[in-house]
């Protein structure tokens, strides 16, 4: 199998393939600014109704969770690691999961990739975390991912370039990157992405995983 990898050098002037199948690539600066798109809600269960919405956190919950460094993350894929369980049994029971910079866990710090970002704290759990915990995976940490997710390589983010798990210094691509990472480097059994332009397939491609995005009917 080969996986296709960009590597970061910023004196590249343009792209090439080789016979390695990477591309060189140079590092840009992250955009001085991101339209801002309100939410909605694009998601309802069978039959029209709209989702449950979860709780803010409170007291049944206690939230812990560490900035890693470099020791630990060398690929620079966490923005923060926790350990928040789910029910005590379910399909996912037993399963580790992580989650993209820019799905709220509730109590937890997200920046979506943006400095701009810096000190929010998510105030409740994103409907697809509400449904992990509920089917007893456990969170076990938020991923890097590209600034505002508007990047399709690993290189834009708040905290640095994620590096690819198969050979540092090439892009994991983006813009769900870390989340790629640390399927492949086993800290997580699962994790989060959010695919528009193929943030999580354009990842799952450069890591060698395969990644899944969902549609709906």
């Amino acid at each position: 199998m080969c996986v296709t990898t960009r590597r970061f050098n910023r004196s590249a002037a343009k792209g090439e393939f080789g016979c390695d199948c990477a591309a060189l690539v140079p590092l840009a600066p992250p955009p001085s600014s991101a339209r801002h798109c309100p939410w909605r809600a694009d998601y309802c269960r069978p039959g029209g109704s709209s989702p449950p919405r979860p709780e803010a956190p409170g007291d049944a919950r206690t939230i812990h969770h560490d900035v890693p460094g470099a020791d630990e993350d060398p690929h620079n894929a966490w923005y923060v690691k926790t350990g928040i369980k789910g029910a005590a049994s379910g399909p996912l029971a037993g399963r580790t999961i992580a989650v993209k910079d820019r799905i709220t866990v509730a109590g937890i710090p997200m920046m979506n990739g943006s400095g701009l970002l810096d000190g929010f704290v998510a105030p409740a759990d994103a409907t697809d975390v509400h449904r992990v915990l509920e089917a007893g995976g456990e969170i076990v940490g938020r991923t890097n991912c590209e600034y505002f997710c508007l990047s399709g390589g690993s290189h834009s983010g708040r905290h640095g370039p994620t590096h690819n798990p198969h050979r540092r210094g090439y892009s994991a691509g983006g813009s769900s990157s870390g989340s790629a990472v640390v399927v492949v480097t086993g800290e997580a059994d699962m994790a989060l992405g959010a695919d528009q332009a193929g943030s999580i397939r354009v990842p799952a491609s450069f890591c060698g995983r395969r990644g899944l995005r969902p549609g709906r009917r």
